[in-house]
């Protein structure tokens, strides 16, 4: 409808009318504008989720079983093969030939071995990141956190020397010494831990994992050269599967 009235070639301006559309176009300009801002939240949400509280491990299965029999069967022909040979139990025994932080590694490794062994597959863990626990003292959540982030620390330089001694870019001696290397600094972080101690069921598991963390690291740096490789793969899977069950348990 105008908002003039024709008189004579004349007209008189309604105010009244003028105000009447004006205010239906604010109403509608304003849920416009809202809808595309929800519409644009929504997409950002899409887009960009949350972060997720947990990274993932990989490691090459060769295959899994029902029994533990079976799986021990083909962990000891891994093993005599140069893998890890390590049987891992979520409900059925994986056989696991070795680990990788990353995923195109891993996959590029397992498609070398499906001829040889069909079932080969790459097999996800997630390892849970660590956040504060109410019932811990500061001091105590400090030291289960720098237990967490130095293992997965020593998880890649593991992994990073693996590769090096396999292409040859390292000797047994020179991977020797930076494993005692390790295995040393993890020991001051053991008795960090001691330290803290308290009578809390949570930190006493950390302090029981810590230890198995620090019997794999002991054991590796007193293996010998001729099963060097195997026994290293096996404690870098060993040591990745420890913490992931330890950062399920807090």
């Amino acid at each position: 409808m105008n908002n003039y009235i024709l008189d004579n070639n004349n007209y008189t301006f309604n105010y009244s009318q003028y105000k009447k559309n004006i205010t239906k176009k604010s109403y509608f300009s304003f849920y416009l504008i809202f809808f595309i801002i929800i519409l644009l939240l929504g997409l950002c949400v899409f887009l960009y989720p949350k972060p997720k509280n947990f990274s993932e491990f990989y490691f090459v299965e060769i295959d899994n079983f029902q029994t533990y029999k079976q799986a021990l069967n083909l962990s000891q022909t891994i093993s005599e093969s140069g893998g890890a040979g390590y049987i891992y139990f979520d409900g059925k025994y994986h056989v696991l030939a070795s680990f990788y932080s990353n995923l195109d590694d891993a996959e590029s490794v397992a498609e070398n071995l499906i001829n040889e062994y069909p079932n080969t597959q790459v097999l996800t863990i997630e390892c849970k990141h660590f956040y504060s626990l109410k019932n811990l003292t500061e001091d105590q959540n400090s030291a289960i956190k720098n237990l967490i982030d130095s293992t997965k620390k020593i998880i890649l330089q593991l992994e990073d020397l693996s590769i090096k001694f396999d292409t040859k870019e390292m000797n047994f001696n020179e991977a020797n010494v930076h494993i005692k290397k390790y295995s040393d600094e993890f020991a001051s972080i053991l008795d960090g831990l001691f330290k803290n101690f308290k009578t809390n069921s949570k930190f006493n598991t950390a302090k029981e994992y810590a230890q198995e963390i620090q019997k794999t690291l002991t054991n590796l740096s007193n293996s010998d050269e001729q099963n060097f490789s195997t026994t290293l793969r096996y404690s870098i899977v060993d040591i990745a599967i420890t913490l992931t069950q330890f950062s399920s348990s807090l």
